[in-house]
């Protein structure tokens, strides 16, 4: 089975004329968004580009996830079919109230649009719990406005991650004119909606043009409400196959799996299981946990951390509080625990 590295070895002398853009192309940009450059408004080719991010690596290139990203971009510098890439614009903010990162990409007569995901800053973890009972966010609120700010005739939104579930609300929220030029929005193994916005016609005109693409044991891109899954195979284990370079395709398509047990199990949890949950005593313990975050200026927390402080918390609703318990329990065993990956 081959990786996102094999499509740059295979497909890489292989022009846009020749092979359309497709969803591997569309990946590729989603995990460039990682890189951590600060805002601008300029055009950049490929080599401009690497040499800018290179000049300011020591104190960017600090998270796996960009470390990662700027592999990649070095690979792309060899590879004949993004010579004419380039990079026109981006947005990045991290503040007390948001992390947010966008950038767009031109190539022939496309235009591509990538949301960045998860960084290692607390806000950034305290955004993504309230995706589950707020909407919308500050985080989506800026890629709406982002979105709607892009020229381009073919364009393509995508994301991985907390990037995906922000083109899939750009793309709700557009401008009309905006909404039409939009070719397809991938959503990378990106969380979905609340109920209340995934019923709405905002949702149900996007869904001709999304496609979600989820390793087969998903925990990210399973919650809350969706539609379109692929699910995909992935030779990583536990928290890994969140990761884009562990899933496996062959040619310009991803190699299709079942959805895992857990995978659904998450999914249902977080549709069937949070509707009998009372929304505001929901929201009261989301932010008795980031309260204490927040207190404690904690830079970092975990799994054991988030599951003591919902046990030892007295005025969190029963209700609410087993089901939170329930939902941590299932991820801390299956996450942590080995499984046998089969490729």
């Amino acid at each position: 089975m081959y990786t996102i590295y094999d499509y740059l070895k295979y497909y890489g002398d292989i022009t846009i004329d020749e092979i359309k853009w497709n969803v591997q192309d569309n990946l590729i940009c989603s995990l460039l968004s990682y890189l951590p450059f600060e805002s601008f408004n300029k055009k950049y080719n490929l080599k401009d580009f690497y040499n800018y991010i290179e000049n300011n690596k020591e104190k960017s290139l600090q998270s796996k996830s960009s470390q990662k990203s700027f592999d990649l971009l070095k690979k792309l510098l060899n590879v004949p079919r993004y010579n004419d890439l380039i990079i026109v614009n981006s947005e990045y903010i991290l503040n007390n109230e948001t992390q947010f990162g966008a950038t767009t990409y031109n190539i022939a007569k496309n235009t591509i649009v990538s949301y960045r995901g998860s960084d290692d800053s607390m806000i950034s973890w305290i955004e993504n719990l309230k995706v589950a009972y707020t909407y919308p966010t500050i985080t989506q609120n800026y890629a709406i406005k982002y979105l709607n700010k892009v020229k381009g005739t073919n364009i393509y939104v995508n994301g991985h991650s907390k990037g995906g579930n922000l083109a899939i609300v750009s793309a709700m929220e557009c401008k009309s004119n905006i909404f039409n030029k939009i070719k397809r929005i991938d959503n990378f193994d990106g969380p979905g909606l609340r109920k209340e916005e995934y019923s709405a016609k905002k949702y149900k005109r996007i869904i001709s043009k999304l496609n979600n693409y989820l390793p087969s044991d998903s925990f990210v891109g399973s919650l809350l409400y969706n539609s379109n899954y692929t699910y995909i195979k992935s030779n990583g284990i536990g928290i890994k196959v969140h990761y884009p370079y562990s899933w496996l395709l062959f040619g310009e398509e991803f190699i299709k799996q079942k959805a895992s047990a857990f995978s659904s199990k998450i999914h249902d949890i977080t549709t069937n299981g949070i509707s009998k949950i009372n929304q505001n005593d929901l929201q009261k313990t989301f932010d008795t946990i980031i309260n204490y975050v927040i207190d404690n200026k904690k830079a970092k927390i975990n799994f054991k951390e988030i599951y003591n402080i919902i046990l030892n918390t007295k005025d969190i609703d029963k209700t609410t509080k087993d089901y939170l318990i329930k939902i941590l329990t299932i991820l801390g065993n299956e996450l942590i625990k080995p499984r046998k990956v089969i490729v």
